[in-house]
C-alpha cells in the first residue's frame, strides 16, 4: 500500500509541476515583451506559437531538481509555489485597486481590501 500511495503522490505532483513550469514561461514571456527580462524569453515557436525557448530553459533548470530531490521536498516546493502565486495575485488586486482606481475592470473583487488581505493571510 505504501508504494501505491507514493506512486499516486508522484502522479499528482507531475501535472502540477508541468503546469507551473508552463505558466512560468508565459509569465517570463510577458515580462520579456515589457522589457523586464532578456528578449530570449519572448521567442515564439513558428509552428506551435508558444514561448519555446523559455520552456526549454525552465526545463533544463527545473528537471534536475524534480529528478534528484527527495519527493517530500519537491512536494513542499510545489505547494509553496502555488500558495505564493495566490498571495501575489491577491496583493496585485489590492495594489491595482489603490494605484489605478479608475481602470476598466471586467471583474471586480468585492470588499477590497478585506478580500485581498484575507487571501494573503
Amino acid at each position: 500500500m505504501n508504494t501505491l500511495v507514493k506512486f499516486g503522490i508522484v502522479m499528482g505532483f507531475t501535472p502540477v509541476i508541468l503546469v507551473m513550469l508552463t505558466g512560468q514561461s508565459r509569465v517570463f514571456y510577458s515580462m520579456s515583451r515589457d522589457g523586464l527580462v532578456p528578449g530570449i524569453f519572448s521567442d515564439i515557436h513558428p509552428t506551435f506559437k508558444t514561448p519555446w525557448s523559455s520552456d526549454l530553459l525552465f526545463f533544463v533548470f527545473g528537471a534536475p531538481f524534480s529528478a534528484f530531490l527527495p519527493l517530500s521536498i519537491v512536494g513542499h516546493v510545489t505547494s509553496i509555489g502555488a500558495l505564493f502565486a495566490f498571495v501575489i495575485v491577491c496583493a496585485g488586486v489590492w495594489v491595482m485597486r489603490v494605484k489605478n482606481p479608475d481602470a476598466a475592470r471586467t471583474f471586480k473583487t468585492p470588499l477590497v481590501p478585506l478580500v485581498p488581505i484575507m487571501g494573503i493571510l
